[in-house]
């Protein structure tokens, strides 16, 4: 899709160094139970850690196709007047709404946010991180599924997100984002592409696991001291994550088509983006590894 837009250079800078610590310490305390069990801090405790150790890469690796993609829809003229509404639906920390507030400050327009996710812990560091810009931001503790807000959405953004869902109840939640948007509105994401069959979710296996805690360990030491680990916690917190992630995969654009025209949604960009290898010598789920992405523009 050729919008005309060229994204803003650089991004915005995210104080990884202090809420990564910050990160640890609430996951510890508020992150939450599924009703298998398992809980979410070994995710979202370690995430923004990965990220300052160069393992795992915001928005699926490729930032600036989501600044192109908002900038281009912000600068369109609003079909309901006012402010525009924006979703954030699941996030693993505040990255994309720093690119949100980012991309809608390159073209002079305001952006009313709601983050959703149904862990308390990524909406407290978006709450730490608006309050360190001095901007409001409104979140909401809920299974997007359950989400009825009073008014929809002209935007709504995820990264990664279908991953979390079995391919028999994706095509709810493409139905609750076709009710959440507003006319005209518009679904940005993008999702890792993986030639797997979609009903059976991929988790690190052994050796992936092992390689990813043996360099998170090597790579503490180099951690800037306000998010100071030792070897040991690092390599620990990382076969954790490793034995927590489990994804279902996305295999084709075809599946992507298909949740489109069953939500009544219309396909402006479907691309496969190569994503940058952050490190080479590990690879597994969620790592930035340079692995092939689908980069989605839904419409209704």
């Amino acid at each position: 899709m050729n919008t005309g837009y060229t994204a803003p250079h650089p991004g915005p800078v995210e104080p990884l160094a202090q809420s990564a610590a910050l990160a640890r310490a609430w996951a510890a305390e508020l992150c939450v139970h599924d009703a298998g069990g398992t809980c979410c801090d070994a995710y979202h405790g370690f995430w923004q850690t990965m990220r300052l150790l160069r393992l795992g890469a915001t928005l699926g690796g490729h930032p600036a196709h989501y600044l192109e993609a908002i900038a281009a829809w912000a600068a369109q003229p609003h079909l309901h007047g006012g402010v525009r509404r924006v979703l954030i639906s699941g996030c693993a920390d505040y990255s994309m709404l720093a690119h949100l507030w980012h991309a809608g400050t390159a073209v002079g327009v305001d952006l009313h946010v709601t983050v959703l996710d149904i862990c308390p812990t990524p909406l407290r560091l978006n709450t730490w991180y608006a309050e360190r810009q001095g901007r409001p931001v409104h979140t909401v503790c809920t299974d997007v599924l359950a989400h009825r807000p009073a008014l929809g959405y002209d935007l709504i953004v995820t990264s990664s997100f279908l991953g979390f869902f079995r391919p028999a109840v994706r095509p709810d939640l493409f139905q609750a984002y076709h009710q959440l948007l507003r006319d005209g509105g518009q679904l940005v994401f993008s999702n890792r592409l993986r030639a797997a069959p979609e009903a059976v979710p991929v988790g690190f296996s052994p050796q992936q696991a092992g390689l990813f805690a043996d360099m998170a360990a090597q790579l503490s030491a180099h951690l800037p001291s306000p998010a100071e680990l030792d070897a040991g916690r690092a390599r620990s917190m990382a076969l954790a994550f490793a034995r927590h992630t489990r994804n279902y995969p996305l295999a084709s654009e075809q599946t992507i088509t298909d949740l489109a025209a069953g939500a009544g949604l219309s396909i402006r960009q479907c691309s496969v983006v190569q994503s940058a290898a952050m490190r080479p010598a590990v690879s597994g789920p969620t790592l930035g590894d340079g692995s092939r992405y689908l980069f989605v523009v839904l419409q209704r």
